[in-house]
């Protein structure tokens, strides 16, 4: 008669603990493939956002008659006697107001990404305006560097700027 060999309470064990060290690391690497997944949505879709919101700057400016700078971070663009574009930037987030004598007419804002901030700049002397975001990397922190800059020129400069030189 032959003897059949069972399976020692040993050998289970060091079975399960085998496996649960393997599914313990698959979870682990399953989990950051998931962050890394969604950090990299959140950047595109903020990159995206960042397109419009840099391009209608652009657009804004270039239309523009006149550019109150005002050192709380905030930028009126007057483009007629009765409509104004507001662009404030607060804590972590960017607003432009198109607003008119009436009131506010629309409102858009662009929420920064975590650890960055925005700055107005402008120009005077040249009627440059300038858009820029700034990211600050963290070692714990998935999120690359996303700097954005945009610059635009004041198109209708009054004639008080405008020098005229003879033709030769």
């Amino acid at each position: 008669m032959r003897r059949r060999r069972a399976v020692s309470l040993v050998e289970v064990l060091v079975a399960l603990s085998i496996g649960s060290t393997v599914m313990a690391l698959a979870v682990g690497t399953i989990h950051q493939a998931m962050l890394v997944v969604e950090t990299t949505n959140q950047c595109n879709q903020w990159l995206q956002r960042s397109n419009y919101f840099f391009e209608q700057f652009r657009k804004d400016v270039h239309l523009g008659k006149e550019i109150d700078f005002h050192s709380d971070q905030s930028l009126v663009i007057k483009s007629t006697e009765r409509s104004a574009i507001h662009y404030i930037i607060e804590a972590n987030h960017i607003t432009r107001e198109q607003r008119t004598s009436d009131g506010l007419l629309h409102r858009d804002e662009m929420k920064l990404l975590k650890g960055a901030y925005g700055m107005l700049y402008f120009d005077e002397s040249k009627k440059i305006a300038r858009l820029s975001i700034y990211t600050r990397r963290d070692l714990h922190q998935a999120i690359p560097r996303l700097d954005r800059d945009v610059e635009a020129i004041l198109s209708r400069v009054p004639t008080e700027y405008l020098t005229e030189e003879p033709l030769p």
